[in-house]
Formats: structure tokens, sequence, C-alpha cells
């Protein structure tokens, strides 16, 4: 007897720092995930515990009149809009293990005022161990 499968839906956390808001949104494709940050520029991700990222805009540090978000296990605010997603064993995206809620204890909001230097560090080939 042949088996169905069937489409496996994966979910992510839509991270709104401008209006500090967390929504559940179903993964359809890169192009709405970056369409959902308003954004067009590349991508970057910031790693959590238990397999789990934060997907944020590249050049968000760049930009005026941005807005900040911090969770609670890493040094420093992120900015704009981002999403909190799974990754699997195979180091694809999946659903989150964390909830809205669950990420809602994890986050604060930064004060509209709050702006982070961008900062590059460049090491020498020489430098590397």
């Amino acid at each position: 007897m042949e088996q169905l499968t069937l489409p496996l839906t994966i979910e992510y956390i839509l991270i709104d720092p401008f209006s500090k808001s967390l929504t559940l949104k179903e993964y359809t494709g890169i192009d709405d995930v970056k369409k959902d940050m308003e954004i067009t520029s590349p991508l970057d991700v910031v790693r959590c515990p238990e397999n789990q990222l934060i997907v944020v805009d590249d050049d968000g540090l760049l930009k005026n009149d941005q807005r900040y978000f911090k969770l609670d296990s890493y040094h420093q605010p992120l900015a704009g809009r981002a999403i909190f997603i799974g990754e699997d064993k195979e180091g694809e995206f999946a659903s989150p293990i964390w909830t809205i809620d669950d990420l809602a204890e994890k986050i604060s909001w930064m004060p509209e005022d709050t702006h982070v230097e961008p900062m590059m560090e460049f090491i020498g080939f020489h430098d590397m161990h």
C-alpha cells in the first residue's frame, strides 16, 4: 500500500518592534518573509538556544528611524522586523520550538530613541588560530 505524505507546514513568528507585536505566520518562502519584514536587503541569522534562529535584516543597523528589540540570550539589541524560526538537524528551516508566549517572555522592546552603532572587525589570516 502506498503511503501518502502531506506537505509539511512550517511556521515562524514575525517580530515587529514598530508595533511591539509577535505574529504567528506560515512559511511560504524567503520572498514572503522579506515582504513581512518589509525589506529587500540581504538577511543575517542570529543563533538562539535549542536550534532556534532569529533572521534579521543584514542592513538593519544602517537604516534611519529604526526600532529595536532585545532577546535575553543575545548580547545586543537587534534592529528592525525579524522572524523567529526553528532549524532542523539538516540545517533547514523548521517550526520553532518556542511558542509566542515563550518568546514574549524572552523579548523586550527597546525605547524608540535606541540606536546601535554598526561595528566591523577585520581579522587578518595570520591572526586566525
